[in-house]
């Protein structure tokens, strides 16, 4: 992608606009509808590229926020959010997910807990736990279960 000061594709419209102090950025016009918004050093901080016929904005290299006081609504065919570290989702009453076909979460561990109250599963059909052990109503290490089985059994078939 050309930055702002490289002279090809030939810009329509260049403009410096300062900012506080020391702080400028460089709006940069071309010909094809792609607006590039740089820093004065070069380095593009927002672009703005048609791609289908409709406006496709990319912001670079900046934190992102977006805060309003009323609803935050995003309507589109896919969502998708690619983060290299964490993703938090945090509500202040209620966080819902809803799918009309399938839901999925895959992880190395997986942990659900209701701090408050119950945890409840529900299914119209079947409800399938699949594992090396399932330990149901205990929060005790799984190796103390283990010897406790086999104390079990070794007194249970006298050995």
């Amino acid at each position: 992608m050309a930055s702002p000061t490289d002279p090809s594709p030939a810009p329509v419209a260049h403009n410096r606009v300062d900012l506080e102090p020391g702080r400028q950025l460089e709006v940069v016009a071309h010909k094809d509808g792609q607006l590039l918004i740089a820093h004065a050093d070069g380095n593009t901080a927002a672009r703005v590229e048609w791609v289908d016929g409709t406006a496709r904005i990319i912001v670079e290299r900046a934190d992102l926020a977006i805060e309003q006081t009323d609803d935050v609504r995003v309507r589109c065919r896919n969502f998708r959010v690619d983060a290299e570290q964490d993703i938090r989702l945090t509500a202040g009453h209620e966080l819902s997910a809803q799918a009309v076909r399938k839901a999925r979460l895959e992880a190395e561990v997986v942990e659900t807990v209701a701090t408050l109250g119950d945890l409840l599963l529900r299914a119209n059909d079947f409800v399938r736990a699949c594992g090396e052990r399932i330990l149901l109503n205990t929060d005790k290490d799984p190796a103390e279960s283990d010897r406790r089985a086999k104390e079990f059994l070794r007194r249970l078939l006298g050995k």
